[in-house]
C-alpha cells in the first residue's frame, strides 16, 4: 500500500520501493561511454556497458553510480519478479542499455 501523509491519499494497486544509495560497478574497459562528466558520476551516458562483478560485492539489486536512471537487477530478482506477477517491469541487458 502507498499512503501519502498530507493528502491521506491512499492505493493498494502499487508498490513503492525507494533504492537507498548507489553502487559503482562499471567496468570502463568494456563499456562504451558517449557523454556526461568527465568523474563518471551519476550522469555518464552509455551505449553499452559491461559490470565488474567484484565492484557489485554480490548485490542483487542496486542503482548504478555512473548512471543513476540505471537500476540493476541480479537475473534471480528478474526472474522472481516476473514469476511474481510483475509483468509491466522491462528489463535490458547492460549491453543493451543507451542512455
Amino acid at each position: 500500500m502507498i499512503r501519502h501523509p498530507e493528502t491521506k491519499f491512499e492505493t493498494h494497486e502499487y508498490v513503492a520501493v525507494n533504492l537507498i544509495g548507489l553502487v559503482k560497478a562499471v567496468d570502463f574497459a568494456r563499456s562504451t561511454v558517449v557523454g556526461g562528466s568527465s568523474d563518471h558520476r551519476l550522469d555518464t551516458d552509455f551505449e553499452g556497458f559491461a559490470i565488474d562483478p567484484a565492484k557489485a560485492q554480490d548485490a542483487l539489486m542496486f542503482r548504478l553510480a555512473e548512471n543513476t536512471s540505471a537500476v540493476l537487477v541480479h537475473e534471480r530478482v528478474k526472474d522472481h519478479l516476473k514469476k511474481s506477477g510483475f509483468g509491466m517491469l522491462r528489463f535490458r541487458r547492460p549491453e543493451k542499455w543507451v542512455g
